[in-house]
Protein backbone atom coordinates (compact mmCIF):
# COMPACT_ATOMS: atom_id res chain seq x y z
CA UNK A 1 0.00 0.00 0.00
CA UNK A 2 1.07 3.53 0.04
CA UNK A 3 1.94 6.24 2.33
CA UNK A 4 -1.12 8.50 3.56
CA UNK A 5 0.93 11.54 2.34
CA UNK A 6 0.51 10.38 -0.97
CA UNK A 7 -2.78 12.20 -2.16
CA UNK A 8 -3.83 9.00 -4.09
CA UNK A 9 -3.29 7.16 -1.28
CA UNK A 10 -5.80 9.46 0.41
CA UNK A 11 -8.20 9.21 -2.26
CA UNK A 12 -8.23 5.64 -2.00
CA UNK A 13 -8.34 5.53 1.61
CA UNK A 14 -11.75 4.42 2.52
CA UNK A 15 -12.62 2.62 -0.74
CA UNK A 16 -14.87 -0.31 -0.45
CA UNK A 17 -15.99 -1.31 -4.19
CA UNK A 18 -12.90 -3.18 -4.98
CA UNK A 19 -12.99 -6.76 -4.54
CA UNK A 20 -8.88 -6.98 -4.42
CA UNK A 21 -7.94 -3.98 -2.47
CA UNK A 22 -4.64 -3.76 -2.79
CA UNK A 23 -4.48 -5.02 -6.26
CA UNK A 24 -6.51 -1.97 -7.37
CA UNK A 25 -4.77 0.81 -5.50
CA UNK A 26 -1.44 -0.95 -7.29
CA UNK A 27 -3.32 -0.81 -10.83
CA UNK A 28 -4.86 2.92 -10.39
CA UNK A 29 -1.40 3.76 -9.52
CA UNK A 30 -0.01 2.26 -12.28
CA UNK A 31 -2.79 3.65 -14.49
CA UNK A 32 -2.39 7.53 -13.75
CA UNK A 33 1.75 7.44 -13.92
CA UNK A 34 1.12 6.25 -17.68
CA UNK A 35 -1.88 8.87 -18.35
CA UNK A 36 -1.33 11.50 -16.27
CA UNK A 37 -4.37 13.47 -17.79
CA UNK A 38 -7.12 10.84 -15.71
CA UNK A 39 -7.86 12.27 -12.36
CA UNK A 40 -9.02 9.88 -9.14
CA UNK A 41 -12.08 11.41 -7.61
CA UNK A 42 -14.08 9.23 -4.98
CA UNK A 43 -17.90 9.03 -5.80
CA UNK A 44 -20.67 6.91 -4.01
CA UNK A 45 -22.11 3.98 -6.08
CA UNK A 46 -25.01 2.21 -5.66
CA UNK A 47 -25.46 -1.61 -3.98
CA UNK A 48 -28.91 -2.65 -3.74
CA UNK A 49 -30.76 0.45 -1.99
CA UNK A 50 -27.23 1.38 -0.45
CA UNK A 51 -24.72 2.93 -1.44
CA UNK A 52 -20.30 2.16 -1.48
CA UNK A 53 -17.83 4.30 -1.70
CA UNK A 54 -15.73 3.91 -4.83
CA UNK A 55 -14.11 5.73 -7.45
CA UNK A 56 -14.17 7.39 -10.88
CA UNK A 57 -11.47 8.72 -12.96
CA UNK A 58 -12.06 10.73 -15.55
CA UNK A 59 -9.54 12.94 -18.18
CA UNK A 60 -9.11 12.33 -21.67
CA UNK A 61 -6.86 9.26 -22.94
CA UNK A 62 -4.58 9.69 -26.49
CA UNK A 63 -5.06 8.58 -30.00
CA UNK A 64 -3.47 9.18 -32.88
CA UNK A 65 -5.25 10.00 -36.47
CA UNK A 66 -3.03 10.65 -39.44
CA UNK A 67 -0.21 11.88 -37.07
CA UNK A 68 -1.74 14.09 -34.90
CA UNK A 69 -2.86 13.39 -31.79
CA UNK A 70 -6.39 13.89 -29.94
CA UNK A 71 -7.58 13.56 -26.50
CA UNK A 72 -10.90 11.59 -26.23
CA UNK A 73 -12.91 12.82 -22.87
CA UNK A 74 -13.02 9.20 -21.05
CA UNK A 75 -14.68 8.02 -17.95
CA UNK A 76 -13.32 4.92 -16.18
CA UNK A 77 -15.30 3.42 -13.01
CA UNK A 78 -13.37 0.11 -11.68
CA UNK A 79 -16.20 -1.37 -9.69
CA UNK A 80 -16.04 -4.83 -8.38
CA UNK A 81 -12.59 -4.94 -9.34
CA UNK A 82 -10.71 -6.78 -10.38
CA UNK A 83 -13.06 -9.31 -10.66
CA UNK A 84 -15.46 -7.77 -12.58
CA UNK A 85 -14.54 -5.20 -16.14
CA UNK A 86 -14.66 -1.54 -15.58
CA UNK A 87 -17.47 0.45 -16.87
CA UNK A 88 -15.68 2.83 -19.24
CA UNK A 89 -17.58 5.73 -21.46
CA UNK A 90 -16.55 8.54 -23.78
CA UNK A 91 -18.05 11.87 -23.04
CA UNK A 92 -17.96 14.54 -26.06
CA UNK A 93 -17.98 17.83 -25.00
CA UNK A 94 -20.71 20.36 -26.10
CA UNK A 95 -18.63 20.59 -29.45
CA UNK A 96 -18.53 16.78 -30.28
CA UNK A 97 -20.93 13.45 -31.20
CA UNK A 98 -20.35 9.91 -30.88
CA UNK A 99 -19.71 8.62 -34.34
CA UNK A 100 -22.38 6.67 -35.84
CA UNK A 101 -22.16 3.33 -36.38
CA UNK A 102 -18.86 2.60 -34.31
CA UNK A 103 -17.94 -1.09 -34.35
CA UNK A 104 -17.96 -0.61 -30.21
CA UNK A 105 -18.93 2.46 -28.65
CA UNK A 106 -22.60 2.68 -28.41
CA UNK A 107 -24.91 5.61 -29.26
CA UNK A 108 -24.63 6.59 -25.30
CA UNK A 109 -21.30 6.42 -25.13
CA UNK A 110 -20.63 3.16 -24.00
CA UNK A 111 -17.27 0.87 -24.57
CA UNK A 112 -18.99 -1.61 -23.49
CA UNK A 113 -18.64 -4.06 -26.40
CA UNK A 114 -14.82 -3.13 -26.63
CA UNK A 115 -12.63 -6.84 -27.12
CA UNK A 116 -10.83 -6.01 -23.82
CA UNK A 117 -13.79 -5.44 -21.69
CA UNK A 118 -16.59 -7.76 -22.90
CA UNK A 119 -13.72 -10.95 -22.63
CA UNK A 120 -12.61 -9.32 -19.21
CA UNK A 121 -10.48 -11.55 -16.96
CA UNK A 122 -9.50 -10.72 -13.32
CA UNK A 123 -5.82 -10.59 -14.53
CA UNK A 124 -6.68 -7.73 -16.81
CA UNK A 125 -5.37 -4.68 -15.75
CA UNK A 126 -6.40 -1.00 -15.98
CA UNK A 127 -3.25 0.36 -17.87
CA UNK A 128 -3.43 -2.14 -20.30
CA UNK A 129 -6.86 -1.56 -20.84
CA UNK A 130 -6.29 2.14 -21.17
CA UNK A 131 -3.16 1.44 -23.71
CA UNK A 132 -5.54 -0.97 -26.03
CA UNK A 133 -8.38 1.99 -25.97
CA UNK A 134 -5.92 4.67 -27.12
CA UNK A 135 -5.04 2.09 -29.99
CA UNK A 136 -8.14 1.14 -30.98
CA UNK A 137 -9.12 4.67 -31.27
CA UNK A 138 -6.68 5.84 -33.58
CA UNK A 139 -8.64 3.04 -35.89
CA UNK A 140 -11.88 3.79 -35.53
CA UNK A 141 -12.35 7.53 -34.33
CA UNK A 142 -14.88 7.66 -31.48
CA UNK A 143 -15.75 10.95 -31.25
CA UNK A 144 -16.21 14.01 -34.48
CA UNK A 145 -16.38 17.91 -34.12
CA UNK A 146 -19.49 19.69 -34.53
CA UNK A 147 -22.93 18.56 -34.11
CA UNK A 148 -24.28 14.95 -35.63
CA UNK A 149 -26.34 14.72 -38.49
CA UNK A 150 -29.98 14.85 -37.42
CA UNK A 151 -30.59 12.15 -39.99
CA UNK A 152 -28.10 9.31 -39.32
CA UNK A 153 -28.26 6.09 -39.60
CA UNK A 154 -28.26 3.98 -36.49
CA UNK A 155 -25.81 1.11 -36.37
CA UNK A 156 -26.50 -2.20 -37.59
CA UNK A 157 -25.59 -3.27 -34.39
CA UNK A 158 -27.95 -1.35 -32.33
CA UNK A 159 -30.81 -1.54 -34.48
CA UNK A 160 -30.76 -5.39 -33.95
CA UNK A 161 -30.42 -5.07 -30.52
CA UNK A 162 -33.56 -2.94 -30.46
CA UNK A 163 -34.66 -5.37 -32.66
CA UNK A 164 -34.32 -8.07 -30.08
CA UNK A 165 -35.32 -5.92 -27.43
CA UNK A 166 -38.99 -5.12 -29.31
CA UNK A 167 -38.90 -9.08 -30.03
CA UNK A 168 -38.52 -9.86 -26.56
CA UNK A 169 -41.49 -7.23 -25.35
CA UNK A 170 -43.56 -8.86 -27.54
CA UNK A 171 -43.21 -12.40 -26.91
CA UNK A 172 -43.51 -11.46 -23.10
CA UNK A 173 -46.70 -9.42 -24.08
CA UNK A 174 -48.12 -12.46 -26.00
CA UNK A 175 -47.08 -15.22 -23.43
CA UNK A 176 -48.60 -12.92 -20.64
CA UNK A 177 -51.92 -12.47 -22.35
CA UNK A 178 -52.22 -16.27 -23.56
CA UNK A 179 -51.32 -17.69 -19.65
CA UNK A 180 -54.10 -15.01 -18.43
CA UNK A 181 -56.34 -16.16 -21.10
CA UNK A 182 -55.87 -19.56 -20.21
CA UNK A 183 -55.95 -18.90 -16.37
CA UNK A 184 -58.89 -17.63 -17.32
CA UNK A 185 -60.53 -20.25 -19.44
CA UNK A 186 -59.22 -23.15 -16.42
CA UNK A 187 -61.01 -20.66 -13.78
CA UNK A 188 -64.42 -20.26 -15.56
CA UNK A 189 -64.15 -24.41 -16.08
CA UNK A 190 -63.66 -24.74 -12.51
CA UNK A 191 -66.37 -22.65 -11.49
CA UNK A 192 -68.92 -24.46 -13.58
CA UNK A 193 -67.92 -27.62 -12.57
CA UNK A 194 -68.01 -26.42 -8.69
CA UNK A 195 -71.28 -25.34 -9.35
CA UNK A 196 -72.42 -28.57 -11.52
CA UNK A 197 -70.93 -30.40 -8.08
CA UNK A 198 -73.09 -28.42 -5.75
CA UNK A 199 -76.60 -28.93 -7.79
CA UNK A 200 -75.38 -32.75 -8.03
CA UNK A 201 -74.72 -32.84 -4.25
CA UNK A 202 -78.07 -31.25 -3.94
CA UNK A 203 -80.27 -33.59 -5.96
CA UNK A 204 -78.54 -36.79 -3.66
CA UNK A 205 -79.27 -34.72 -0.69
CA UNK A 206 -82.88 -34.08 -1.63
CA UNK A 207 -83.02 -37.97 -3.44
CA UNK A 208 -81.65 -39.32 -0.33
CA UNK A 209 -84.72 -37.87 1.94
CA UNK A 210 -87.17 -39.09 -0.39
CA UNK A 211 -85.60 -42.78 0.06
CA UNK A 212 -85.62 -42.21 3.93
CA UNK A 213 -89.69 -41.53 3.76
CA UNK A 214 -89.33 -44.35 1.26
CA UNK A 215 -88.09 -46.54 3.25
CA UNK A 216 -90.18 -46.22 6.53
CA UNK A 217 -93.22 -46.19 4.51
CA UNK A 218 -91.98 -49.60 3.24
CA UNK A 219 -91.34 -50.92 6.78
CA UNK A 220 -94.54 -49.75 7.75
CA UNK A 221 -96.57 -51.74 4.40
CA UNK A 222 -94.60 -54.42 4.85
CA UNK A 223 -95.81 -54.68 9.06
CA UNK A 224 -98.97 -54.52 7.82
CA UNK A 225 -98.69 -57.03 5.07
CA UNK A 226 -96.85 -59.23 7.82
CA UNK A 227 -100.16 -58.79 10.06
CA UNK A 228 -102.50 -59.56 7.09
CA UNK A 229 -100.73 -62.41 5.73
CA UNK A 230 -100.67 -64.41 9.01
CA UNK A 231 -103.92 -63.84 9.36
CA UNK A 232 -104.49 -64.69 6.53
CA UNK A 233 -102.65 -68.35 6.81
CA UNK A 234 -104.50 -69.21 10.17
CA UNK A 235 -107.71 -68.94 8.31
CA UNK A 236 -106.27 -71.01 5.16
CA UNK A 237 -105.06 -73.22 7.73
CA UNK A 238 -108.96 -73.43 9.33
CA UNK A 239 -110.30 -73.56 5.79
CA UNK A 240 -108.24 -76.72 4.95
CA UNK A 241 -109.24 -78.54 8.23
CA UNK A 242 -113.10 -77.94 7.38
CA UNK A 243 -112.34 -79.04 4.13
CA UNK A 244 -110.61 -82.00 4.97
CA UNK A 245 -113.22 -82.65 7.56
CA UNK A 246 -116.36 -82.20 5.02
CA UNK A 247 -114.28 -84.37 2.23
CA UNK A 248 -114.24 -87.26 5.15
CA UNK A 249 -117.25 -87.06 6.63
CA UNK A 250 -120.52 -88.57 5.28
CA UNK A 251 -123.22 -85.80 5.20
CA UNK A 252 -125.99 -88.30 5.29
CA UNK A 253 -124.70 -89.32 8.82
CA UNK A 254 -125.00 -85.67 9.73
CA UNK A 255 -127.37 -84.04 11.34
CA UNK A 256 -128.73 -80.64 9.71
CA UNK A 257 -128.22 -79.03 12.98
CA UNK A 258 -124.60 -80.04 12.87
CA UNK A 259 -123.91 -79.50 8.91
CA UNK A 260 -125.45 -75.88 9.59
CA UNK A 261 -123.60 -75.09 12.04
CA UNK A 262 -120.02 -76.48 10.55
CA UNK A 263 -121.18 -74.89 7.70
CA UNK A 264 -122.27 -71.68 9.09
CA UNK A 265 -118.35 -71.54 10.98
CA UNK A 266 -116.55 -72.05 7.65
CA UNK A 267 -118.56 -69.81 5.57
CA UNK A 268 -118.06 -67.06 8.52
CA UNK A 269 -114.23 -68.29 8.23
CA UNK A 270 -113.75 -67.91 4.18
CA UNK A 271 -115.36 -64.75 3.99
CA UNK A 272 -113.41 -63.08 7.07
CA UNK A 273 -110.70 -64.34 4.68
CA UNK A 274 -111.91 -62.69 1.96
CA UNK A 275 -112.22 -59.51 3.45
CA UNK A 276 -108.85 -59.78 4.88
CA UNK A 277 -107.56 -59.97 1.50
CA UNK A 278 -109.73 -57.38 0.09
CA UNK A 279 -107.56 -55.25 2.59
CA UNK A 280 -104.45 -56.35 1.90
CA UNK A 281 -105.08 -55.83 -1.65
CA UNK A 282 -106.12 -52.22 -1.31
CA UNK A 283 -103.17 -51.12 1.07
CA UNK A 284 -100.86 -52.58 -1.86
CA UNK A 285 -103.46 -50.24 -4.49
CA UNK A 286 -102.49 -47.37 -2.22
CA UNK A 287 -98.49 -48.24 -2.07
CA UNK A 288 -98.57 -48.72 -5.67
CA UNK A 289 -99.73 -45.37 -6.48
CA UNK A 290 -97.91 -43.41 -3.75
CA UNK A 291 -94.40 -45.00 -5.17
CA UNK A 292 -93.92 -46.68 -2.00
CA UNK A 293 -93.92 -50.09 -4.08
CA UNK A 294 -92.65 -51.32 -7.45
CA UNK A 295 -94.82 -52.59 -10.43
CA UNK A 296 -93.46 -55.55 -10.35
CA UNK A 297 -93.46 -55.97 -6.27
CA UNK A 298 -97.03 -55.00 -6.54
CA UNK A 299 -98.07 -57.80 -9.61
CA UNK A 300 -95.90 -60.32 -7.78
CA UNK A 301 -98.01 -60.01 -4.37
CA UNK A 302 -101.49 -59.85 -6.33
CA UNK A 303 -100.96 -62.70 -7.78
CA UNK A 304 -100.15 -64.79 -4.03
CA UNK A 305 -103.51 -62.88 -2.80
CA UNK A 306 -105.47 -63.78 -5.91
CA UNK A 307 -104.36 -67.46 -5.20
CA UNK A 308 -105.60 -67.30 -1.71
CA UNK A 309 -109.09 -65.02 -2.39
CA UNK A 310 -110.20 -67.93 -4.96
CA UNK A 311 -109.43 -70.31 -2.20
CA UNK A 312 -111.96 -68.68 0.69
CA UNK A 313 -114.63 -67.86 -2.24
CA UNK A 314 -114.25 -71.75 -3.86
CA UNK A 315 -114.94 -72.52 0.00
CA UNK A 316 -118.10 -70.11 0.43
CA UNK A 317 -119.74 -71.30 -2.90
CA UNK A 318 -118.89 -75.10 -2.39
CA UNK A 319 -120.76 -74.45 1.11
CA UNK A 320 -124.12 -72.22 -0.43
CA UNK A 321 -124.59 -75.38 -3.69
CA UNK A 322 -124.02 -78.48 -0.05
CA UNK A 323 -126.73 -76.42 1.39
CA UNK A 324 -128.91 -75.65 -1.47
CA UNK A 325 -128.76 -79.39 -2.27
CA UNK A 326 -130.39 -79.87 1.01
CA UNK A 327 -132.72 -77.79 0.94
CA UNK A 328 -131.18 -75.00 3.60
CA UNK A 329 -131.17 -71.02 3.05
CA UNK A 330 -127.89 -69.32 1.90
CA UNK A 331 -126.17 -68.12 5.37
CA UNK A 332 -125.00 -64.86 4.01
Amino acid sequence: MFSHSNPLARVLSGVTCFTDGNRASMDIQQLVSQFPTLVVEQRRLPRGSNYVLGIILTGTIPMHFQGNQFNIPVTICPDYYPSRAPSVRVNPTTNMYVAPNHPFILSNGSCEHFSYLKHWQPHNTLSKLAAQLSNAFGQHTPLYAGQPQVNHQVSSFEQQRENRETLKKTFRTDLLNKFQKHFSDVKSNAELQLTQLQELVDQLESQHSNIDRNHTALIELKDRYVSNVDKIKGEISKLHEYKAKLDSTNQNDMGPEVCQNVWSNQTLESFSTNLAIDDTINSLQMALESENISPQDFVKEIRKLSKDQFVSRYMVDKIQKKRRDIGKPHLL
